[in-house]
């Protein structure tokens, strides 16, 4: 191997470690400023460990953390899935971590569309909320809602039927099944449902 060659090897070599080092600094210092509660400090150090490592899925899902917690969800999200496409693998990782509210990000992204009335990216978030707490409750209810919203009837109904099978003593499910039976006039129905969300109340386990 002439010189040549073996001194552009060595040049790519240290390249290769002190982009390496770069990366690894940035998310240490970004996890530093979480720790800080320095939030926006945080997101500007994971995007510099992006932008030194851009198909490192960790790097991504700090970034989302960093989002987070600055309550910009949208943001979080669009972060999160990225490492998720990366790597799918790390979904595991998601639903184990009890450090932090991995849920939270896509149901509280999912709100927020509701409240913009853009019920089809809501639905997105909300079945991805599911996917990393495939029996939350309020994940459900929200997904039926935007169902309705949609005339999408017979989607929410299942929705609903799921959520009760899951958790059979939820008032709150029980109420939203009754809206839903009085939307489709179905008044023999809604009646059932509340009489069985009265007895829940009355008679709690």
């Amino acid at each position: 191997m002439g010189q040549r060659s073996t001194e552009i090897i060595a040049f790519l070599l240290l390249l290769f470690f002190l982009t390496l080092g770069c990366q690894s600094q940035y998310m240490t210092a970004g996890k530093i400023y979480i720790e800080q509660n320095n939030y926006d400090a945080a997101i500007e150090q994971f995007k510099l460990a992006v932008q030194a490592e851009p198909n490192n899925a960790e790097a991504y899902i700090w970034l989302g953390k960093a989002y987070a917690y600055r309550k910009k969800y949208e943001e979080a999200c669009k972060k999160t899935e990225k490492a998720l496409s990366i790597d799918p693998k790390i979904l595991d990782q998601l639903k184990k971590d009890i450090s932090f509210n991995y849920w939270a990000i896509f149901y509280n992204a999912g709100m927020k569309n509701v409240e913009n009335k853009a019920y089809e990216d809501a639905i997105k978030k909300i079945k991805r909320s599911l996917d990393i707490e495939p029996k939350n409750i309020s994940s459900f209810n929200l997904l039926a809602f935007c169902y309705m919203r949609l005339d999408r009837d017979e989607e929410a109904l299942k929705t609903y039927e799921k959520a009760i099978e899951l958790v059979p003593d939820d008032v709150d499910t029980y109420l939203n099944l009754a809206s839903y039976f009085r939307k489709k006039k179905e008044l023999e129905k809604e009646h059932e449902v509340l009489v069985k969300a009265k007895n829940i109340v009355e008679h709690p386990d």
